[in-house]
């Protein structure tokens, strides 16, 4: 079957605009990992990546909508010395990135509930926790 002339024109333009619905996402690491969504987490953080902007405002969208409640809208903690200052750089050195992964996802007791979530806005949200140290952190410690 033949396609008229203007139906292969409307063709060509909705896949060149469907292709550009990608620009500004990160597909190096990507590409490197999938469909392994664990092993493409494991090598942003391992080989720092650099972090797009997509990533950074996936991160906040999602601390806003499921973590600024608690831990409040500037992310200082909410008012409350144990639900984690996110802006102290201090506090940054205390945790790992896995021990940050591990405190999402299963939470911490009666505090804090576990939260899932794919794996891409697990990483954005890390990202953008980390984003918010006023410098750089140190080496974080491991464990609890």
């Amino acid at each position: 079957m033949l396609l008229s002339a203007p139906m292969r024109t409307i063709l060509i333009i909705a896949a060149l605009l469907s292709l550009n619905g990608c620009n500004g996402y990160p597909t190096e690491a990507v590409s490197r990992c999938y469909p392994n969504e664990e092993a493409c987490s494991d090598f942003v953080f391992k080989n720092e990546v650099k972090h797009s902007k997509p990533e950074l405002s996936v991160g906040k969208d999602v601390y806003l909508a499921r973590c600024s409640g608690c831990h409040g809208r500037d992310a200082r903690g909410g008012g409350h010395s144990d639900r984690g200052n996110f802006r102290d750089a201090d506090w940054h050195k205390r945790w790992s990135n896995t021990d940050l992964k591990q405190i999402i996802t299963a939470g911490r007791g009666m505090k804090m509930p576990g939260a899932r979530m794919p794996v891409f806005e697990l990483d954005s949200l890390l990202i953008y926790i980390r984003s918010l140290s006023p410098k750089p952190a140190a080496t974080p410690k491991t464990g609890y």
